[in-house]
C-alpha cells in the first residue's frame, strides 16, 4: 500500500449527532458511523472495547489538542 494511488485515504466533513467529552491531548481516531454527512460514535471507545466497531463505517480524526466534541460540531471522519 506503501505509494499506491488506488490506496488513499477517503476523507471527508461530517456533523457529530453526538459528543465525546473527554479531552485528547494526542491525536485519537474514535470510531464512528456516518449517514447523510452526520457522523454518530458509539459510547465505547477504548482500545480494547471492539465490540463498539461493530456497524462502523468510518474514523473520527481528532487532532491533537481537541478538548471535545460537542453534537452539531463539524469533524473529519476517514471512510473504511
Amino acid at each position: 500500500m506503501t505509494g499506491d494511488p488506488r490506496h488513499q485515504l477517503r476523507r471527508a466533513a461530517a456533523r457529530a449527532e453526538n459528543g465525546f467529552s473527554r479531552r485528547s491531548p494526542s491525536r485519537r481516531f474514535l470510531r464512528g458511523v456516518c449517514r447523510d454527512g452526520a457522523v454518530s460514535l458509539p459510547g465505547a471507545q477504548s482500545n480494547g472495547q471492539m465490540r463498539s466497531m461493530i456497524g462502523c463505517n468510518c474514523f473520527v480524526d481528532l487532532p491533537a489538542g481537541t478538548e471535545r466534541i460537542r453534537p452539531g460540531d463539524s469533524v473529519e471522519i476517514i471512510w473504511l
